[in-house]
């Protein structure tokens, strides 16, 4: 669920497992992985794609309800605006990609039909 108000973009993501303590289990593991990330991101080294990770990670929240594990993310619009218009103008200034699903050569088929 991607919900937007006056100030905030906020997403949630939930699944169920098949026990609470999968669910506990799963959630510890995915706040593991974020933290590990959020280190990654923060490097000297970061760029403005690591920055824009580091923020989104930042604002998310991993936590067992039950069966459920459920990742919230809530960022100020002020924060998320800027950062949804960079990917736009990448996305446009990125060359066209041709869809790999195209069958090539159908036009040079001679075979005769009969």
């Amino acid at each position: 669920m991607l919900q937007q108000d006056e100030t905030n973009i906020s997403a949630l993501v939930q699944s169920e497992m098949e026990s609470e303590t999968r669910a506990r289990s799963i959630s510890s593991a995915l706040s593991l992985a974020m933290s590990i990330a959020k280190k990654a991101k923060s490097g000297e080294g970061a760029d403005q794609n690591d920055k824009d990770d580091l923020i989104l990670l930042e604002n998310a929240k991993v936590e067992a309800i039950g069966k459920k594990v459920v990742i919230k993310f809530l960022v100020p619009k002020g924060t998320a605006m800027p950062m949804i218009r960079r990917k736009l103008a990448e996305q446009k200034a990125a060359p066209k990609q041709q869809n790999g699903n195209a069958v090539g050569g159908l036009a040079n088929n001679t075979a005769a039909l009969k």
